[in-house]
């Protein structure tokens, strides 16, 4: 029989920064509030703060620095399984730390015999440190967890994946891939200043669908076409990313396209006679 998952933990654990991790992050969570899906969040980037400023009723800021940077980590996974789904979003060179938690609680093991599995998000880059980065998460969690690898190819060129060992044994472990549509840098730095305008964090959905906040309407058009492709991607690895009983209900969606072009009859005349 089919294992049953009854609660998941999707965590991004690699060490490079500037990848697209916290994007990738704030568009899954936009998925799951799509389909009212009851989840946890864990920031643990507390630079940034990308998730918490926007989601702080969901979402705990995790300090991982000094010497009680374990205790704190051993919070988000004693955590694990209390709702549906679990989001842990960890600052740039806090693998080593996340990794030796793992290990040192037997947390997998533990997980498994409660239903819950972990997913491992992996940004591959070509970048000699970063494969070996990634090598060292895959190495040490090996097919205990399931992996999401997201490709980012207009920030993240990925050749020194491609056709690598590391791509053939994620593969072999049932892997799968999404690749992150396009998001302007100007609708980033909109939304940037929208929420430096109004003081405080600001969901991507209340950006969208309050039109009092004045988003810039290209950004908003931007960030509407972002969110709808990737979430179409979401919808068909969900069985990745939610508990048994709810993946299955997650159809991902015909492809439709909107016909905006003119169709003419003929040719234009052009003559000036």
């Amino acid at each position: 029989m089919k294992e049953q998952i009854k609660s998941r933990l999707l965590a991004t654990v690699q060490s490079k920064g500037n990848l697209g991790k916290s994007t990738e992050c704030l568009a899954r969570i936009e998925w799951l509030k799509s389909h009212s899906i009851e989840w946890q969040a864990y920031d643990l980037d507390d630079a940034h703060r990308s998730i918490v400023k926007r989601y702080p009723a969901q979402t705990k800021l995790i300090t991982v620095a000094g010497p009680e940077s374990a205790e704190q980590l051993l919070r988000v996974f004693r955590n694990a399984g209390r709702t549906p789904v679990q989001i842990m979003d960890a600052r740039a060179q806090a693998t080593d730390e996340i990794l030796r938690v793992i290990q040192r609680t037997h947390f997998l093991s533990v997980a498994a015999d409660q239903g819950i599995r972990m997913t491992v998000f992996i940004f591959p880059y070509d970048d000699l440190a970063t494969m070996q980065n990634l090598e060292a998460i895959v190495r040490e969690l090996g097919h205990a967890v399931d992996y999401v690898v997201v490709r980012n190819p207009v920030k993240n060129p990925t050749r020194m994946f491609d056709g690598s060992g590391l791509q053939s044994i994620l593969t072999d472990w049932g892997a799968v891939e999404i690749t992150m549509p396009v998001l302007f840098k100007s609708t980033l730095l909109h939304l940037d200043e929208l929420e430096s305008r109004h003081g405080r964090g600001i969901t991507w959905a209340e950006a969208i669908g309050n039109r009092d906040l004045k988003l810039d309407l290209f950004a908003r058009g931007d960030l509407e076409s972002f969110l709808a492709d990737i979430h179409a991607e979401y919808d068909t690895i969900a069985g990745h990313l939610l508990p048994t009983n709810l993946a299955v209900e997650v159809q991902p969606k015909p492809q439709t396209t909107t016909q905006t072009k003119a169709s003419f009859q003929g040719g234009f005349n052009f003559s000036t006679e």
